[in-house]
């Protein structure tokens, strides 16, 4: 008899659509237990994070088969074993987070806009985790608002884009701070304390107008350190 099946019905929001998807019980290679993350509820960040590893490359596998499918060029392509991370945590070497109004510093919600604080991230190197706890130590340090009791007006940033680099056995961060032009000085300002943090190589800014849909902005600019990186 063989072994248990499950089933998963998939949104993907992203490209609108839906799929039923069904393959073996299987243990991941750190065993039954899964990666125990605090933010997996609400953060929009790991949609697959509940599945073992197995099943997470049958869903993965599944999605290519299908896509080729509907080719009849490709519909006979033979795919190769999935390459996969050494590890399923502390792999992720960039991150494109956004930063709400009040300086949560994350990802949005499972279907909405709503910023998720994500300080226990499982999925960063930890060189990136370590400068986006100081940039989120940073937008909470408290700045002069003309709101009362608000700090709506004191984060200039709307997002953050990180990216680690490695030269050999040296690990730096790159650091694109995001934000609407009118808020430039206040961003600079923020900018010179970031370029400060330990492990940061140089430091960016890009245009994002408040209303646009997309979370990074124009062509980054460089303001401190290097510009370029391996």
């Amino acid at each position: 008899m063989g072994a248990p099946s499950m089933t998963l019905r998939v949104t993907l929001l992203r490209h609108r659509l839906r799929g039923i998807v069904r393959w073996p019980a299987a243990r991941s290679r750190q065993g039954a237990a899964l990666i125990d993350c605090p933010h997996a509820a609400g953060c929009g960040g790991c949609s697959l994070i509940s599945l073992t590893d197995d099943a997470q490359h049958a869903f993965k596998r599944e999605r290519v088969e299908r896509a080729f499918s509907g080719y009849a060029a490709l519909a006979e392509t033979q795919l190769t074993d999935l390459v996969t991370t050494e590890a399923n945590t502390r792999y992720r070497t960039r991150a494109k987070l956004v930063v709400s109004a009040m300086g949560e510093l994350g990802l949005y919600g499972r279907g909405s806009h709503d910023v998720i604080d994500i300080p226990q991230c499982q999925v960063l190197t930890p060189s990136l985790s370590d400068v986006v706890a100081a940039l989120r130590e940073l937008l909470a340090t408290p700045i002069t608002s003309e709101v009362p009791n608000s700090r709506a007006r004191s984060i200039p940033i709307s997002g953050v884009d990180l990216r680690e680099v490695r030269d050999g056995a040296s690990t730096g961060v790159l650091v694109t701070l995001i934000g609407p032009p009118r808020a430039r000085t206040a961003i600079d300002a923020l900018a010179l304390h970031v370029a400060r943090l330990p492990n940061v190589l140089g430091v960016a800014f890009s245009a994002r107008d408040a209303d646009s849909a997309q979370v990074l902005g124009s062509s980054p600019v460089p303001l401190h350190g290097v510009a370029l990186a391996r």
